[in-house]
């Protein structure tokens, strides 16, 4: 159970800094589950950079994430070199707790980013099998 506030802790910690034209929200948090809300306004290149946020785990394993675009917007009068996506970079122990890097970008393709994307982490260790899986909504 320690372990569980510990991911809300450090969760809320890393989210609560701004990151230029990106607005991080947290929807909910639970036990088994935290879902964050990105909100990317596109005004230069700088903006469709990735970011990382430090999550605290209640294990060393990663957990499931979810991406689900909520609006995509094109990508005009830019070049997109390398499409990086929304992934786990690495797991460690930080001051004797386990956490994980979520590396978060706003692109989904050299034409397209992500103005408004939900990402949802599920934490339950019975059933984490480190799958990626996605969502689209059917708007867009």
């Amino acid at each position: 159970m320690r372990s569980h506030r510990i991911l809300l802790i450090i969760g809320i910690l890393s989210i609560q800094f701004g990151f230029g034209q990106k607005k991080i929200e947290i929807i909910s948090s639970s036990f088994d589950q935290l879902v964050i809300k990105v909100n990317t306004k596109l005004i230069t290149a700088e903006d469709l950079k990735p970011f990382d946020i430090l999550i605290g785990l209640p294990s060393k394993t990663l957990p499931n994430i979810q991406l689900e675009s909520k609006e995509e917007a094109q990508i005009e009068k830019m070049k997109i070199k390398e499409i990086i996506k929304t992934e786990w970079i690495n797991s460690q122990i930080v001051n004797g707790l386990n956490t994980g890097t979520l590396r978060i970008s706003p692109i989904n393709s050299k034409n397209a980013y992500y103005k408004s994307m939900i990402i949802s982490i599920f934490v339950n260790p019975k059933t984490n099998t480190h799958v990626r899986t996605f969502a689209r909504n059917a708007e867009g």
